[in-house]
């Protein structure tokens, strides 16, 4: 029996598969911070679901600036539960412990659970040495002038995707890179966010959901 992602049923997954998802919470505190999860169909026939975000120092103490760089953060959670819990409760704990009860919406693709673990692979890379912070993102023309390079939160995230296709030939992974709304953009050169990327668009494009 297959397994339908929690986040966008239109999108499933068989043992040793996984989804990926880029995302943002339209109507939560923050409706540009974007982040990612993961949702792996293991052999056992557990699902492992972790969201990976990447914050900056600044904001913990409670200062922000457009053109400075700061001390990036990046944090990772993990929640395993079993395939054959009752699906509605499996989603009300997803949503309690990895959303805090916020709906989500993003674009997302279907994996296999090796790539799932190469991109955790690199993602605890970053929480162990993580990368700058620059609220304006990594494109921004700004703070290059001054040479302050660094990610947003959506940035990076969107980094680790194009690096995930980037690392293998597998055909799923090639809608990554094939997505319009993942490549750059004029609008990034002022500031890189996920309401600029993360839209609708007229028809869905082969092998990728937008929800």
């Amino acid at each position: 029996m297959d397994y339908y992602s929690i986040l966008n049923s239109e999108l499933s997954a068989v043992p040793t598969h996984a989804i990926v998802h880029i995302l943002h919470k339209p109507a939560g505190r923050n409706p540009e911070h974007a982040f990612l999860i993961v949702e792996i169909f293991c052999a056992d026939r557990s699902i492992i679901y972790r969201r990976y975000d990447l914050f900056t120092q600044g904001i913990v103490q409670g200062r922000l600036a457009y053109l400075r760089r700061d001390q990036g953060i990046v944090k990772i959670k993990e929640l395993s539960l079993p395939f054959a819990m009752p699906e509605i409760e499996r989603r009300e704990q997803f949503y309690r412990e990895l959303l805090n009860n916020e709906e989500a919406r993003g674009i997302g693709f279907q994996i296999e659970a090796v790539h799932a673990e190469w991109l955790h692979t690199e993602v605890q890379k970053d929480e162990l040495n993580p990368p700058n912070y620059l609220l304006s993102g990594d494109r921004a023309f700004f703070p290059a002038l001054s040479s302050q390079f660094g990610h947003n939160c959506y940035t990076w995230a969107r980094q680790k995707l194009v690096s995930l296709a980037e690392h293998s030939p597998a055909p799923k992974l090639q809608a990554i890179l094939a997505d319009p709304r993942l490549r750059h953009t004029f609008n990034d050169f002022t500031g890189a966010i996920p309401t600029k990327h993360l839209y609708a668009p007229e028809k869905a494009k082969q092998g990728c959901v937008i929800f």
